[in-house]
């Protein structure tokens, strides 16, 4: 049976050629989203004086929080929230691991907590930061489990957490295929909070002790912890309506679109916009440095798109108004304030792709959503508004149009969603705050 120590020891023995390998994808990743030259070597565990003296040192120990990306970064914000309420006294450390995540952390952590790029999982880079942090607690958000971490960890007396876990069906199986390899891992972990009632049985049968496993609920659909953004909200009105020249008309948002979804989407709005003449289509990518391209696209079904990092935050330099203008929201972090200005809103990654994004944020903003044929990342939330009649899912794409149009043309239908959708997702409400109380034996550790 391998322990801990031999699992990071066959780990670090293959490490080195598995970073060569996947150095050139990871490199091409890196330089297309950009932004990546801010505190590079936090990275590899080298700390600037200035970080040192913001990081290091603290009277009372952090807890150290680690994101990997902008959806987990959302998760992690609002789990820090709740922490801050309940603990105003305790620091926080948010660790990214991408450059998009690490820029949208900055943007929205203000006073919560300072921010870090997390480490490689070299075995001098996580030693590093944890020699200069010194954490109380380590909570990985969703999945990030990485044996150098988890030795380090243990070797400096830390305990960690997995908040917010869920494991699907897929997931498990691979799990259970190298179990040698995966148990020594899990049985670091000192608790595991998953979404639902399913995701806790699935770990269990992964050799998680019930007793360490909690279901308080999906922090990614909790929204209690996250206020309104009213001066963006304003602010960005105020640029819809110099961009639109102050016409009326429904506004049609696509979030978090992927790669072909956004030509797809804009064909089924011009048929809609046949009998909506005043409608206008706003298009939010889920990885911005795509705008270019997505710009192009719509250029071919014939619309004349511009990008918001074109226009003036004042909305004092707007494009002249035509039939055929758009907009593509090509910066971080503002769709939750862009939900607010839609009267419809469709689901990307749910048309081409069958994994689909979060559709609560629009839902609890009070619109209507539309959402491709299958949401695998989402699917328990996805059959409980299906059956509360709490969104409208096309089982074709060829559906889009005629799903949009029906609901533009029955305000009371479109209403009686919204409402069905927030009594779903209610259920959710305050788990950010029941984690947070999970924590609480752990919290109260020096």
């Amino acid at each position: 049976m391998m322990n801990l120590r031999s699992v990071s020891l066959l780990y670090n023995i293959l490490l080195p050629p598995g970073m060569l390998l996947t150095a050139p994808a990871y490199l091409a990743k890196m330089f297309r989203r950009g932004n990546y030259g801010r505190d590079f070597f936090q990275r590899f565990g080298f700390y600037s004086d200035s970080a040192r003296a913001k990081l290091g040192g603290a009277p009372t120990r952090p807890v150290w929080v680690q994101a990997v990306s902008v959806g987990e970064v959302l998760v992690a914000l609002k789990f820090i929230q709740a922490l801050r309420r309940e603990h105003p006294a305790q620091p926080v450390v948010l660790s990214c691991t991408t450059s998009t995540a690490h820029e949208l952390a900055l943007a929205r952590c203000h006073d919560l907590c300072e921010v870090l790029y997390h480490p490689l999982d070299l075995p001098w880079a996580v030693a590093s930061a944890f020699n200069l942090l010194q954490p109380k607690l380590l909570v990985l958000v969703e999945a990030e489990i990485w044996p150098n971490l988890l030795n380090q960890a243990r070797h400096c007396g830390v305990p960690v957490v997995l908040i917010n876990a869920r494991l699907s069906p897929r997931s498990e199986r691979r799990y259970q295929s190298f179990a040698p390899l995966t148990r020594p891992l899990f049985e670091e972990l000192a608790q595991v909070q998953v979404q639902t009632p399913d995701d806790a049985a699935r770990w269990s049968r992964l050799g998680i002790p019930p007793e360490r496993i909690s279901c308080p609920g999906s922090i990614k659909y909790d929204q209690s912890a996250q206020p309104v953004p009213e001066a963006m909200i304003t602010s960005f009105r105020n640029l819809l309506n110099a961009l639109r020249g102050n016409a009326p008309g429904p506004v049609i948002l696509a979030g978090s679109t992927h790669p072909g979804e956004e030509r797809l989407i804009a064909e089924a709005f011009l048929k809609v916009r046949e009998q909506n003449p005043q409608a206008f289509f706003v298009v939010v990518p889920r990885h911005f440095e795509r705008a270019e391209t997505v710009r192009r696209d719509l250029n071919a079904c014939g619309l004349e798109p511009v990008l918001k990092t074109e226009l003036a935050d004042d909305a004092s330099n707007p494009p002249p108004t035509s039939a055929g203008r758009c907009l593509i929201v090509n910066t971080t972090g503002e769709l939750w304030a862009w939900y607010h200005l839609a009267d419809l809103v469709l689901i990307g990654k749910s048309f081409l792709s069958d994994e689909g994004q979060n559709p609560i944020e629009p839902i609890l903003a009070g619109k209507p959503v539309i959402a491709g044929p299958i949401l695998k990342n989402f699917a328990s939330l996805a059959e409980r508004l299906t059956a509360a009649g709490g969104w409208v899912q096309v089982a074709h794409n060829s559906e889009l149009p005629e799903a949009m149009a029906r609901l533009l043309e029955n305000p009371e239908r479109a209403a009686a969603i919204v409402t069905a959708g927030r009594s779903v997702v209610a259920q959710d409400q305050g788990a950010a705050a029941r984690t947070v109380t999970a924590l609480a034996p752990l919290l109260a550790g020096t």
